[in-house]
């Protein structure tokens, strides 16, 4: 029998991803995106396949673009697939019969198209491009940039340039119209079932900065005047137009002010002809989204909209449950919300067409593969095994579920992995995970990193402290201008538990963490000396000056700290890991991205210089040209080396046993 390996940081190469399922109109075939990374070029590379829906024969290759091809959308009568190539240079939409042949080339605008959509009649296309900006400019012939708004930047896209707008193109050629202008940002197209409506997401410059408010608007598919459908007193995006066209579904909340920011997203409806829109899942204590539960072995696009039953009935959507992510379904005109899928793993996306769901689904020890299954969630065939042979090469640890008792009765949902090649009676360093948000979530995920500190003879532990989702909104909500209390409380109650296993050396335990998790590892150091050494990841360190230097600056900070600096420098101050720095005794390796708009760089620039000034051991890595995602979508070179250089400040203070 041929050896297994251990898992490295380099293995991230050998991986491959399936993103955004489309079953076809009738429910026989599913088209999916597959995305693997080139070595030589070290680029994420990405083709559309096809698959039958009873996984009847094996998965075939659609597409063949030298570089990204993706967003496939079926034809109303399933003849044809749009998607999205690059093979030209800018993305632009392409169509392709859908048993093959020769793509041809739909949309030909300067700064590309995406997110097409197909008119009901299959006759006309809706996009989203850039306007108002040469995207290919060269920098050095910009003289200055000029804005009027406070919301001038995005974590991913950089300094905002242009306007992202709406457009739709006949087929059969003819002119492009752009359907939507002016200063605010366009995404999410949907065409209403008779054609005479887009619906799509409007983001205004003028309130985003300082509002949890986007909208959705009804756009006329001839052109005129656009006319919001959505109260406008909260988040309300991914809209789904009812099979008979009377109303919309879209995921939001609004804003209340006991719970604000922190509030479960909902299932929602709104009659086309106005009105006040209808909560279908009020009596629900779990929030309608899917991109809650953490993992770095993910690379592409899932849509994230609700989608109803043929009949409209009900209205399918994603959710996550104690780490599980699952389909669950609610009743068009209210009722219990009921789960359609099961299990311990997390799903990503789906789709519904004729009598069958289609989605990628992932576990702790696999990071997503497509199935089929009936609308109620049975006979569900497995349609793919995309890491199935490279993993089989592998030694994984694998993960087990825990309940860690913490203060105020509060159990804490954790998994907790022992070091690959573990031997009984032998005593091992851990190292602890702290997931960034903070309203987000670990669960039933693969981690790559996770895999690679194991195989380096770590235990390790990742948990949900009070702040994550899956857990209703109280357990999200009661952090809330208290960052560094209840979810202290719950970090350290899983350090005592691991430190309590009679495998783990508690003189040797480490901590990490990004976002949050990076707030989270300087807060903690701040206040114990419990840990041997911790790494901090595009962490958040000084409140003050992240008001005013992250793309959420003011709204995330007058939600979660209260008020603004100038009216609260108290609080400010008091839930600023700066202001404890002083306290620092744990060697601490500081890490961030130049490019990352979510936490600016200068935050780690803060904590490394005033580390340096007290003498504490520190180092201080920076990546260029990424962004606060750069474990999870970088360049796979800086990834591998973000991951290398973890391990290796874990190697050098925490695997000493002196």
């Amino acid at each position: 029998m041929e050896e297994r390996k251990l898992m490295t940081a380099e293995d991230l190469y050998g991986f491959r991803f399936a993103s955004d399922p489309q079953i076809s109109p009738d429910g026989a075939n599913v088209a999916y995106v597959l995305a693997h990374i080139d070595r030589e070029s070290d680029e994420y590379r990405q083709a559309v396949y096809l698959v039958p829906a009873d996984g009847s024969t094996p998965p075939r290759r659609y597409t063949y673009g030298p570089k990204r091809d993706n967003h496939p959308r079926w034809s109303p009568d399933g003849s044809q697939l749009l998607f999205v190539s690059d093979r030209e240079g800018k993305p632009q939409v392409y169509v392709m019969p859908s048993d093959g042949g020769e793509a041809r080339k739909v949309t030909d605008l300067s700064n590309g198209a995406g997110c097409p959509v197909w008119s009901p009649d299959g006759a006309r296309v809706a996009f989203i491009s850039r306007t108002g900006v040469d995207v290919d400019e060269d920098i050095s012939d910009i003289v200055s940039y000029h804005y009027t708004e406070a919301y001038y930047k995005d974590d991913g896209e950089g300094i905002k340039r242009g306007h992202n707008h709406l457009f739709v193109q006949d087929l059969d050629g003819g002119d492009t119209m752009q359907l939507t202008e002016g200063p605010d940002d366009y995404r999410d197209p949907a065409w209403s079932p008779d054609g005479a409506y887009i619906a799509v997401l409007r983001q205004q410059s003028a309130r985003r900065a300082f509002e949890w408010g986007t909208d959705i608007y009804l756009v006329p598919a001839s052109g005129g005047e656009a006319r919001r459908l959505t109260p406008g007193d909260g988040p309300s995006y991914a809209p789904s137009f009812s099979p008979d066209g009377s109303r919309l579904a879209y995921l939001g909340h609004r804003n209340p002010p006991e719970t604000g920011g922190s509030t479960n997203t909902g299932v929602w409806t709104v009659s086309l002809e106005g009105g006040e829109p209808t909560l279908l899942t009020a009596d629900w204590d779990r929030s309608a989204s899917n991109d809650d539960v953490n993992s770095d072995a993910r690379w592409g696009t899932n849509e994230h909209r609700p989608t109803w039953r043929p009949d409209n009935s009900g209205i399918y959507f994603l959710a996550t449950d104690h780490g599980a992510t699952n389909i669950y379904t609610v009743p068009a005109n209210g009722g219990s919300v009921r789960a359609v899928t099961n299990g311990e793993r997390v799903i990503d996306a789906f789709s519904t067409g004729g009598d069958r769901l289609a989605y990628i689904a992932a576990d702790l020890l696999n990071p997503g593969d497509l199935y089929a299954s009936a609308p109620d969630g049975s006979t569900e065939v497995r349609l793919t095994g995309v890491n199935e042979e490279f993993l089989r090469g592998f030694t994984l640890s694998e993960p087990h579920e825990v309940r860690i008792q913490s203060t105020e009765g509060t159990e804490v949902q954790g998994w907790v992995m022992k070091p690959t090649g573990y031997v009984e009676g032998e005593r091992y360093p851990l190292i602890m995970e702290v997931h960034g948000g903070p309203h987000t979530a670990y669960g039933y995920a693969f981690f790559h990193e996770f895999q690679v500190l194991a195989a380096r003879g770590y235990g390790v532990l990742f948990t949900n402290p009070r702040g994550s989702t899956g857990y209703g909104q109280e357990f999200a909500v009661c952090i809330v201008k208290q960052w560094g209390e209840r979810d202290y409380a719950d970090v350290m109650a899983a350090a005592d538990w691991a430190a309590s296993q009679p495998w783990v050396d508690s003189e040797r335990l480490g901590m990490t963490g990004g976002s949050y998790g990076g707030f989270m590892t300087n807060w903690v150091t701040g206040h114990t000396d419990r840990f041997k050494a911790a790494v901090t990841r595009r962490c958040l360190s000084n409140w003050v000056s992240f008001y005013g230097t992250s793309d959420i600056g003011p709204r995330f900070s007058e939600w979660m700290v209260g008020g603004t600096p100038w009216t609260n420098p108290e609080g400010y101050a008091r839930m600023s890991p700066m202001t404890y720095v002083q306290n620092i005794r744990t060697p601490l390796l500081v890490i961030h991205s130049e490019e990352d708009h979510r936490c600016a760089v200068e935050q780690s620039e803060q904590l490394f210089v005033a580390l340096k000034r007290l003498g504490c051991e520190t180092e201080f890595v920076r990546y260029p040209q990424e962004s606060h995602s750069l474990s999870r979508v970088g360049k796979p070179a800086r990834r591998i080396e973000n991951l290398e250089r973890i391990s290796a400040w874990f190697e050098r203070y925490v695997d000493s046993e002196s």
